[in-house]
């Protein structure tokens, strides 16, 4: 697994990456087994592929999702933000929880936005802190104020979509060396 130091650039483009790159479930997976992970939160669950894998691939993996499957006001004009108006939110919720009932009492699902989630989880709760939600600065940054604090001492605070300029500066503001791994995350070690 390569690590490359984020750069604040202005003017940063989205980049998909390649068909070859390492999918996210895959790099949180080899981080889970090296450093003995036992509890996760995924802020921005969507359809529930990180959790659902590292569920099934990291038997002692407990793992906490926050998604209020809603959608999101804003506009397209708006940098970082993604329209979920095609999407069936409803239906995406429904069928996580359905997968997510063969994992028992190791997964559990807040359907809640970011900000009511975090004043439920306890501090120093988690070895990795994984925010994929609301692309906008603005809430990324909030974001990483409200979740920074749910990271255990020697833990990992990360996020998806590095590439995106609004998630780009939010993270470079508060992390200067923060880590670029696969799949366009960035890794911050608290």
């Amino acid at each position: 697994m390569s690590f490359q130091r984020v750069s604040p650039r202005a003017g940063m483009t989205m980049t998909k990456p390649d068909k070859g790159d390492t999918q996210r479930q895959h790099v949180f997976e080899t981080m889970a087994k090296l450093y003995g992970w036992t509890d996760f939160i995924e802020i921005g669950v969507r359809k529930g592929q990180t959790g659902l894998h590292l569920l099934a691939a990291c038997p002692e993996l407990r793992w906490l999702g926050v998604d209020p499957y809603a959608v999101y006001d804003g506009s397209a004009a708006e940098p970082g933000f993604y329209d979920h108006r095609g999407e069936n939110r409803e239906a995406q919720y429904h069928g996580v929880m359905q997968k997510l009932a063969a994992f028992g009492d190791r997964a559990f699902l807040l359907r809640e936005f970011s900000a009511g989630a975090a004043e439920k989880v306890e501090d120093r709760a988690a070895d990795c802190v994984f925010i994929d939600a609301d692309h906008r600065y603005e809430f990324v940054k909030q974001d990483i104020a409200l979740w920074r604090g749910k990271v255990k001492p020697g833990g990992w605070l990360t996020g998806h979509d590095i590439d995106w300029e609004p998630v780009a500066r939010a993270v470079a503001e508060e992390f200067p060396d923060a880590l670029r791994l696969p799949d366009m995350i960035w890794a911050v070690r608290l």
